[in-house]
């Protein structure tokens, strides 16, 4: 199950790679992601989720707007949900 944890985050990475040019909310995003990566790897799943809630909870007025985001970040949550 970390396995799509881990694909789903590299997949959002490289949606978020292509919109970098937009500035330090976007790199903040990748560094979110890059956070959340690491404490999938070294298992830390109950951190995990909690970071993960939080990037949800603060995308929620732009889903519209990212919704290939949103969707992974609604899957790698329930993901997350089972596993910590």
């Amino acid at each position: 199950m970390s396995e799509e944890v881990l694909a789903l985050i590299a997949d959002s990475k490289k949606f978020l790679e292509s919109y970098r040019m937009y500035g330090k909310m976007i790199s903040d995003g990748i560094a979110q992601l890059d956070g959340l990566e690491k404490l999938v790897r070294e298992k830390a799943y109950g951190e995990a989720y909690k970071s993960c809630c939080a990037m949800c909870e603060q995308l929620s007025t732009y889903r519209g707007f990212v919704p290939r985001l949103a969707d992974n970040l609604d899957k790698i949550k329930g993901l997350l949900e089972k596993i910590r």
